[in-house]
C-alpha cells in the first residue's frame, strides 16, 4: 500500500477532518544542543530537545496546540489531561513521537508535564533518555505496591519534564491494570499534572493498551509509513474500541515533488481530529 493510499484509508476509517503534520527525519538545522547533565546520552531522535528550531519540532508543537484546543484547555481547571500514544505495530516510532510530544508540553508547562512509559514489555524510553537499559522501578512496581509513585518519578533534565518509568514486565501486570489501584494512580496524576503522555505498547494484540485507552482522555495512534497498512489500521482500531481516538500520526513519510502532503525538506505527515467528525 502506498503512503497516499494509507493516508486515504486513515481518513476513511476514522472520519477525521483535521490535518496536522509530524516530520520524522530529513536534514536538520545546525542548532546548538541545550545544556543538560549529559546531553550526549540523550537520543538524537528527541528533536524537540536537541533541535528545538527544526521543522520537525515545529510540527510537534503544532500537534500539542491542536490537542490543547481540542480539550479547550482552561488554565484553572482542576484536573489535567491524559493522552495515550500507541502504535499499530512494533517499530512505528510511537515512543519517539510520545517523548517529543511530552517535551513540547514540558516546554510550556515545565514540571507539570509528565511522560509515563506503560510499555513494560519493551521499555526503550530509558535508553532514549540516556538512563540505561536496566529496568528502573516504575509503573509495574507501583501497581504491585512495591513502590510509591512519588519515589519512582525522575526529573529528566529536559525542560523539567518528569519521567515515570515502566518497571519490569511480569505475568500479573495486565491483571493489575484492571485493579482499582490503576484508577487511583491515574486520578492522582491528573490532579498533579496538566498533561500526562502515556506511552503504551502497540495496540494489537497487547491487551494492556485497550485497558489504558479507556482510562485516558484521548488516544493518538502512530502508523509507520511504508510498513503499516489498512489491515493493521483496522485491527488496531478494533482493539482500541472504547477509547476516544483523537487522530493518527503517519510517521516517516518522505516528501516528493507534487506530493500535497510534503513540507519543505522535512517529511512525514499525520492527522489529528476528533472521532466522528
Amino acid at each position: 500500500m502506498s503512503d497516499k493510499d494509507l493516508a486515504e484509508a486513515i481518513s476513511e476509517t476514522i472520519l477525521m477532518d483535521n490535518l496536522a503534520t509530524i516530520p520524522s527525519g530529513g536534514k536538520r538545522q545546525d542548532i546548538p544542543k541545550a545544556r543538560v547533565a549529559d546531553p550526549g546520552k540523550i537520543d538524537d531522535r528527541l528533536v524537540v530537545f536537541h533541535h528545538p528550531r527544526s521543522l520537525e519540532s515545529e510540527y510537534f508543537r503544532f500537534l500539542k496546540s491542536r490537542i490543547e484546543r481540542h480539550f479547550d484547555d482552561p488554565a484553572d481547571r482542576e484536573e489535567g489531561r491524559m493522552i495515550l500514544v500507541t502504535g499499530a505495530t512494533i517499530g512505528s516510532g510511537k515512543t519517539t513521537c510520545a517523548l517529543n510530544l511530552a517535551l513540547s508540553f514540558a516546554k510550556a508547562y515545565g514540571s507539570r508535564a509528565l511522560y509515563m512509559d506503560a510499555d513494560c514489555r519493551n521499555a526503550t524510553s530509558q535508553d532514549y533518555m540516556g538512563l540505561g537499559k536496566k529496568p528502573l522501578p516504575g509503573l509495574s512496581d507501583v501497581l504491585a505496591m512495591r513502590h510509591r509513585a512519588g519515589t519512582v518519578l525522575i526529573n529528566s533534565g529536559m525542560s523539567d519534564l518528569l519521567y515515570f518509568p515502566s518497571g519490569d514486565f511480569s505475568e500479573k501486570f495486565v491483571d493489575r491494570l484492571r485493579s482499582e489501584e490503576l484508577g487511583i494512580l491515574l486520578d492522582s496524576l491528573k490532579k498533579r499534572f496538566r498533561y500526562v503522555i502515556v506511552d503504551a505498547p502497540p495496540a494489537f494484540p497487547m491487551p494492556e493498551t485497550g485497558i489504558l485507552a479507556q482510562q485516558c482522555d484521548g488516544v493518538l495512534l502512530v502508523m509507520g509509513a511504508g510498513r503499516d497498512g489498512k489491515e493493521q489500521l483496522e485491527n488496531t482500531m478494533e482493539s482500541l474500541e472504547g477509547g476516544d481516538i483523537l487522530g493518527v500520526i503517519l510517521n516517516g513519510v518522505k516528501s516528493t515533488p507534487g506530493n500535497r502532503y510534503g513540507y519543505g525538506y522535512g517529511y512525514g505527515y499525520g492527522y489529528y481530529g476528533k472521532k466522528g467528525r
